[in-house]
C-alpha cells in the first residue's frame, strides 16, 4: 500500500484501489470514503488516511485563518397557487333500531375435518397478438 500525502493530493492505493478524489474529504468532513471504482478501503487504510488527512488539515488550519462572509438573505416572492375545491357529498345515514332477541344457548359438539389439500394445475394461456393494418 502507498501513501500520497500531498497538500493538493492525498490518496490511498490499495491492490487496485483507484486513487481517492482529492478535495472531497475538504468539502465534507462527514464522509468516510469514497468509492469510486467500487472497491472499499480497508479499516486500515482509511486510519492512516484519517490521521493523515487530520494532520494536514491541523497544518493548514495554523496557515491561514479563514474569513467568515456574511450571506445576504435574499427574499423569495412566493407565487400563490389558487387550488380548486371539491365538493363532497354528504351522505345521510339511517338509524336502524335494533331489535333484542333472546338467544338460546345450544351446545355443539365439535368435529374435526380433515382437509385434503388438491393440488392445482395451472394452465398456462397462450395470447395470441392481432396485427393491425394500416
Amino acid at each position: 500500500m502507498e501513501l500520497y500525502t500531498g497538500l493538493q493530493r492525498l490518496t490511498i492505493t490499495n491492490s487496485g484501489l483507484r486513487s481517492i478524489q482529492p478535495r472531497a474529504f475538504d468539502k465534507n468532513p462527514h464522509l468516510h470514503y469514497i468509492n469510486l471504482s467500487g472497491n472499499r478501503l480497508t479499516t486500515l487504510s482509511w486510519l492512516l488516511f484519517k490521521t493523515l488527512r487530520l494532520t494536514e488539515l491541523r497544518r493548514r488550519r495554523r496557515r491561514r485563518r479563514r474569513r467568515r462572509r456574511r450571506r445576504r438573505r435574499r427574499r423569495r416572492r412566493r407565487r400563490r397557487r389558487r387550488r380548486r375545491r371539491r365538493r363532497r357529498r354528504r351522505r345521510r345515514r339511517r338509524r336502524r333500531r335494533r331489535r333484542r332477541r333472546r338467544r338460546r344457548r345450544r351446545r355443539r359438539r365439535r368435529r374435526r375435518r380433515r382437509r385434503r389439500r388438491r393440488r392445482r394445475r395451472r394452465r398456462r394461456r397462450r395470447r395470441r397478438r392481432r396485427r393491425r393494418r394500416k
